[in-house]
């Protein structure tokens, strides 16, 4: 299926051109295609999400489905959790993730001329340089949400200028290895 070009963004609201459809109409859109999918045959759907404000609602609609469709297998995962190995040898600021040395390099191996050099700067790079909230929004649990312009004026978590499409290439290769292995497991169902 084609991508979903939007999704729940409130944290990136004070980036100009955003557009945050929100959980609710997110979790609509998703579960309307999933219930035409259902009805047209199909058992199961594997989703891939790039964008981490989308978890929480994807995880919404896993679990309504279980209430609708029992049967229906419906995953998913984001891009940053399959490729862990090669993301974890990136020389890596304390602080990153968004627009950061990972998903800079994706997009290098994916198009480089679609990156401007010339534009890339550092964010927050390191805990200490955060304030309180955004701080403990940082831990792994529990979990504290906040806006990214209280981590960096430009919302990059990280330093992309550390990006290269080498690095891309080995992070997008591990996520397609993990998501042939994982369809070899689904097929199996």
């Amino acid at each position: 299926l084609p991508g979903i070009d939007y999704g729940v963004s409130p944290h990136h609201r004070f980036l100009p051109g955003t557009i945050n459809i929100g959980p609710q109409l997110f979790i609509d859109l998703v579960t309307s295609i999933v219930h035409q999918l259902a009805d047209a045959g199909f058992d199961r759907l594997l989703v891939i999400t790039g964008h981490g404000g989308n978890l929480a609602a994807l995880g919404v609609i896993q679990q309504s489905l279980l209430a609708t469709h029992p049967d229906f297998v419906f995953a998913y995962a984001p891009v940053s959790a399959l490729a862990t190995e090669a993301t974890a040898a990136l020389p890596r600021t304390e602080i990153s993730g968004h627009c950061g040395e990972s998903e800079t390099s994706q997009m290098l191996a994916i198009d480089e001329s679609l990156v401007d050099s010339d534009h890339l700067n550092p964010g927050a790079t390191r805990l200490d340089d955060l304030d309180p909230r955004a701080r403990l929004s940082r831990t792994k649990s529990p979990s504290t949400a906040v806006t990214f312009d209280r981590y960096a004026d430009n919302g990059v978590l990280g330093d992309p200028r550390t990006a290269t499409a080498a690095a891309g290439e080995d992070i997008l290769g591990e996520v397609v290895d993990r998501l042939v292995a994982y369809c070899q497991e689904l097929q199996r169902l």
